[in-house]
């Protein structure tokens, strides 16, 4: 049963929304070895699947004061494949 009092980002986020303190920290010299870690651990996960795995976000840019949470965006090659084998007349 739904609850009545939930919002769309309790519904449509997965795990529901954040119930903690968002705090912005000095950037960190280490976010860029994290996300080489996690791009790592996701491609052993998704194997040929994720064809980019990207850092996005604030903690991406060198010097940039940020909440320290690495992200990630994924893009695969479906699309790709999907125009090279369709005719497009």
């Amino acid at each position: 049963m739904k609850d009545p009092g939930a919002t769309v980002w309790d519904t449509e986020l997965i795990g529901g929304l954040e119930r903690r303190a968002s705090t912005v920290v000095d950037y960190s010299p280490e976010w860029p070895a994290r996300f080489t870690r996690e791009r790592r651990s996701t491609r052993a996960a998704l194997g040929a699947t994720a064809g980019r795995v990207d850092h996005i976000g604030s903690t991406s840019v060198p010097g940039l004061a940020a909440k320290p949470i690495v992200g990630l965006g994924l893009g695969s090659g479906l699309l790709l494949l999907l125009r090279s084998s369709t005719s497009f007349v």
